[in-house]
């Protein structure tokens, strides 16, 4: 009996050293991503040493389905947060998902990546300004915006991915770039072109 209360005792004693480990060395709040929102806009931070974010969905990752963004969005190509100029670089996937009262967007230079799903079911979306230095129009990234009529695809643009446009309904003339290499599977489908 005096030897399993020992052994009891000992392992009582290694799970409060354990955890005191934890809380001196485990626990740090702050973490490597940072999310901030400005204007309405919500950013992450991509890297810190390089001052690059990403627009994220309308209040962060938990939130992907609420469509928050509205109205008519006019992105910077930088943005200054507690005393730190960030680039932004990137629309991160399913940013703007969902957020059926988007009716113009427009993207500066400055964006180089779009991400899959970014505007997908953005039904009241009508325009959008692409930025010239993307290469790829990912997966579902426009797809069922259905008041979308006019798209202006970027020379740099080389691939347009599964879906992109699919449901595009009032989408009927699209003038390709010459670089274009690759129109996957049903990225123009239910389109009038």
């Amino acid at each position: 009996m005096k030897t399993i209360l020992g052994l009891f005792i000992n392992v009582v004693r290694y799970i409060n050293l354990f955890l005191i480990v934890i809380l001196l060395f485990g626990c740090n709040t702050k973490t490597n991503i940072e999310e901030f929102e400005i204007d309405g806009i919500f950013y992450k931070v991509i890297s810190s040493s390089e001052k690059t974010v990403a627009i994220t969905n309308y209040g962060g990752t938990s939130n992907m389905l609420y469509g928050g963004y509205s109205g008519s969005i006019f992105i910077n190509q930088s943005i200054n947060y507690d005393g730190t100029t960030y680039k932004i670089i990137s629309i991160d996937e399913s940013a703007f998902q969902n957020c059926t009262n988007l009716k113009n967007v427009n993207l500066p230079n400055s964006i180089t990546n779009i991400g899959e799903w970014a505007f997908a079911n953005c039904t009241n979306l009508v325009s959008i300004k692409l930025p010239e230095g993307i290469e790829e129009i990912g997966e579902m990234t426009f797809a069922h915006c259905s008041s979308l009529n006019k798209i202006n695809i970027p020379s740099s643009v080389k691939t347009i991915g599964h879906s992109a446009f699919a449901g595009c309904t009032e989408i009927t003339k699209i003038i390709l770039p010459n670089k274009l290499e690759t129109i996957d599977d049903w990225a123009f489908q239910d389109c009038k072109i």
